[in-house]
């Protein structure tokens, strides 16, 4: 009874007052709003770092060795990634004003928040709509979201060199890499094939090796099927393009 009357002490003092039924409803609508938002962009942006990885022929980076995962690791968008990471944080705090969140143990939210989240950006990375935008963005057609592909959509790997095979020779290969730029890749004995040595005009390839004056010793070759979308149009005729 001590703590009622307290509170009935409170109000007619005016240390307390009253809010409206609207007021609650209001502000859950807000935070709802908030949260859908934050949901959206979080979804859009782990899709997109998706597509980049798919793109980009980032998962084959690995089976170069110890090199491979090196530069996957220097070449990782940590600055998306770690806006990511801010927004989950950002979704769990809105979360817990809701009381079907807030009942749960914030180690379960945030688990669920990352499975679904990761499932569903893994989904959306594979829609077609992310290859539609990056032309656009290349064509400077896309006036938002611009910016972003055009920054982030060409991962550049040390080392690292992704293009087209235009002409093969006995000492190696013409390769146009996604710049535009031609380079004369020098097979060795020593040079790593993890997908066999199979490879042929026209074929796209991962190439890892040191660039020295528009020639790239390989220190290993890897053929990749889905990046075709960063790739630029052989010039004409390629296939009487050889290497230096």
């Amino acid at each position: 009874m001590l703590l009622k009357e307290t509170i009935q002490e409170k109000i007619r003092s005016g240390a307390l007052t009253m809010k409206p039924k609207v007021y609650f409803v209001l502000r859950g609508l807000l935070y709802l709003v908030g949260m859908l938002l934050v949901l959206g962009l979080t979804f859009y942006l782990i899709g997109f770092i998706a597509f980049m990885f798919r793109a980009n022929g980032v998962f084959i980076l690995p089976e170069f060795g110890l090199r491979g995962v090196r530069t996957l690791f220097v070449s990782l968008p940590w600055f998306l990634i770690v806006l990511v990471v801010v927004l989950v944080i950002i979704l769990e705090l809105l979360s817990r004003h809701f009381f079907f969140v807030y009942r749960w143990p914030i180690v379960y939210s945030l688990l669920g928040f990352v499975v679904v989240l990761g499932a569903g950006g893994a989904l959306l990375g594979q829609l077609s709509i992310h290859e539609s935008m990056m032309r656009l963005a290349e064509e400077r057609s896309l006036p938002f979201a611009g910016p972003l592909y055009r920054h982030f959509g060409r991962m550049h790997f040390p080392d690292g060199h992704i293009g087209t095979i235009l002409a093969t020779s006995t000492s190696g290969f013409s390769l146009l890499v996604r710049d535009g730029n031609i380079y004369a890749v020098m097979v060795t004995p020593g040079t790593r094939f993890p997908h066999g040595q199979l490879i042929m005009p026209d074929d796209v390839v991962m190439v890892m090796g040191l660039l020295d004056d528009e020639r790239i010793e390989a220190f290993g070759i890897r053929k990749i099927d889905d990046v075709r979308v960063m790739m630029p149009r052989p010039p004409f005729p390629s296939p009487f393009l050889q290497p230096r």
